[in-house]
């Protein structure tokens, strides 16, 4: 598997939508709308960079609202730990 990060500009009328669509796609493990260089950041495991290609130009870039994406692929995993606990 090949674990990459998704970041997406949207038009923000859109941001609410655009995010609960990726978060219905069984490829996207984590989306989260951000303050930062992004409006929308996802993490993705697909099994070859082909599958990730179609993954973002045929599945998140026909979502309507999506305006532009960055896409980065983890060549070394060094730590892969999603027990965050509760914020307080």
């Amino acid at each position: 598997p090949t674990l990459c990060y998704v970041g997406l500009w949207v038009d923000l009328d859109r941001l609410s939508s655009v995010s609960r669509t990726l978060a219905d796609l069984p490829e996207v493990r984590f989306v989260a709308t951000t303050l930062g260089r992004f409006d929308v950041f996802s993490i993705v495991v697909v099994g070859s960079v082909e599958d990730l290609t179609q993954l973002v130009s045929d599945k998140f870039m026909s979502i309507e609202g999506v305006r532009r994406s960055y896409t980065s692929i983890a060549t070394k995993t060094l730590k892969y730990d999603y027990r965050w606990g509760k914020v307080t």
